[in-house]
């Protein structure tokens, strides 16, 4: 896969869309290609964030508790972008992530990320404007779930 093929990627992504496509290529030209197969683990739940993840090909199940059995929280597909959250804010992995076929990801260390942000400030404000969507998003979603339960009947 090329660096601009990984470039157009790294686009798709919500963190990424709207950061300058040279920028884009420093970082695609730094990923790690990573391959797993069925059953194996990407992300461990609890694991220091080292590194966000890409999915480019193949699915995979995250597990939000130790007993994976009944806890699957989501399918994850081609696009997903996964550990992110963690990495940019020094927390542990909240989910196991899983291979459930074939599965190929784009590895962004945290090394790398950050380095990328202190050349290139600019991606530190689209980067800062995209985690402001996502928490105003999550306290959204807290508000209306407040509110429905403690709506009277």
């Amino acid at each position: 896969m090329s660096i601009h093929d990984q470039a157009a990627l790294l686009r798709q992504i919500p963190l990424f869309a709207n950061v300058d496509e040279s920028h884009l290529k420093v970082l695609a030209f730094a990923t790690e290609h990573v391959v797993l197969l069925n059953g194996q683990t990407l992300i461990k739940k609890g694991d220091d964030a080292k590194a966000a993840f890409l999915i480019i090909g193949g699915e995979a199940e995250a597990f939000s508790d130790e007993d994976e059995e009944d806890t699957k929280t989501t399918v994850v597909t081609s696009n997903s972008f996964v550990g992110e959250m963690a990495m940019l804010g020094g927390q542990p992995y909240a989910a196991t992530i899983r291979a459930t076929s074939r599965l190929e990801a784009l590895k962004i260390s945290k090394e790398l990320f950050f380095r990328v942000i202190d050349e290139f400030p600019e991606m530190a404000v689209e980067v800062r404007r995209v985690i402001n969507n996502r928490l105003t998003g999550t306290l959204s979603d807290l508000s209306r779930i407040k509110y429905l339960l403690n709506k009277p009947e």
